[in-house]
């Protein structure tokens, strides 16, 4: 392979991360923007501080975790079980959260 190639590769594989981090963050964007308006950041603001981390760890742990799963598996980007599987464990990841954001106190 031609060096030309290598670096037209990295360069569209670099591309194409940009663009997946920038919908996710599009996507982010849209669901606080949504919260905002719908007057749910005064909720936000009366809550404790031991609250307000468990929900920074998950908003900041969670996409980590996805995007190294994504990464590690992008011979399977074009599998639409891929995606299935991985859209149900990404419920299933934030359901145990909420359960155990319920019941844990710290």
């Amino acid at each position: 392979m031609s060096s030309q190639n290598r670096r037209g590769s990295f360069f569209y594989t670099l591309l194409g991360y940009v663009m997946i981090l920038l919908i996710i963050a599009l996507i982010t964007f849209l669901i606080g923007v949504s919260l905002y308006w719908s007057g749910f950041y005064r909720v936000l603001i009366s809550v404790s501080a031991d609250t307000f981390a468990k929900w920074r760890g998950l908003a900041i742990f969670t996409p980590l975790t996805f995007w190294w799963v994504i990464k590690e598996f992008r011979a399977r980007w074009r599998s639409r079980v891929f995606w299935m599987i991985l859209g149900a464990l990404l419920i299933v990841h934030i359901a145990c959260f909420l359960v155990s954001f319920r019941y844990v106190e710290h």
